[in-house]
C-alpha cells in the first residue's frame, strides 16, 4: 500500500506546501500546511483531502517586504469576528490594528464587514452579525 499524497499548495511565489493533520495539546485535530512533503513531526498525517466543513484560506501580510503569505483552514462558518482572531494568532498580531473584510470587485459592489463600532456607510456591516459562509464566500475567492 503506497503513502496517501498529501494535497499540495502551490503559492504565486512558486512555493509548495503540503496539507497535513495534527493533534492539539487536548487531542483535537490540528490541520496546517509544511513545505516539508514528509510532514512537521512524526505523529502528523498527510491528507489528501481538505477535510469535510474547511475550507483553504489564504492570507497576505502586505505590510513587509516580501510579503508573508499564511494557509490556513478553518470552517465555512466561522464567524467572522472569530478568523479576524485566527488571522491574528497565524500572523503573530496582537489586534491592535482596525480592520475589515471587504467583498466585491468593483467599488460599486463592494461591501465591508467590520467591527459594529466601526460601521458608519450605508455598506457597512457588523462583523459579529456574519459568518464566513454569510459572504457569498466561494473556495478561491478574493477577501481583502
Amino acid at each position: 500500500m503506497s503513502p496517501t499524497q498529501p494535497i499540495d499548495y502551490t503559492n504565486r511565489l512558486g512555493k509548495t506546501y503540503y496539507l497535513f493533520q495534527g493533534k492539539t495539546k487536548k487531542g483535537n485535530p490540528r490541520y496546517f500546511f509544511s513545505p516539508n512533503p514528509a510532514g512537521a513531526k512524526a505523529e502528523c498525517v498527510p491528507l489528501d483531502r481538505i477535510p469535510e466543513g474547511y475550507e483553504l484560506f489564504e492570507h497576505p501580510n502586505s505590510n513587509v517586504d516580501p510579503p508573508v503569505w499564511r494557509r490556513f483552514v478553518v470552517p465555512p462558518d466561522i464567524a467572522l469576528q472569530d478568523l479576524h482572531e485566527v488571522i491574528q494568532d497565524v500572523m503573530g498580531w496582537d489586534g491592535e490594528h482596525l480592520h475589515s473584510f471587504v467583498i466585491g470587485k468593483k467599488r460599486s459592489e463592494r461591501k465591508s464587514y467590520l467591527p459594529a463600532r466601526g460601521c458608519d456607510g450605508p455598506d457597512d456591516f457588523p462583523e459579529e452579525d456574519y459568518v464566513l459562509k454569510d459572504l457569498a464566500y466561494r473556495p478561491g475567492m478574493k477577501i481583502l
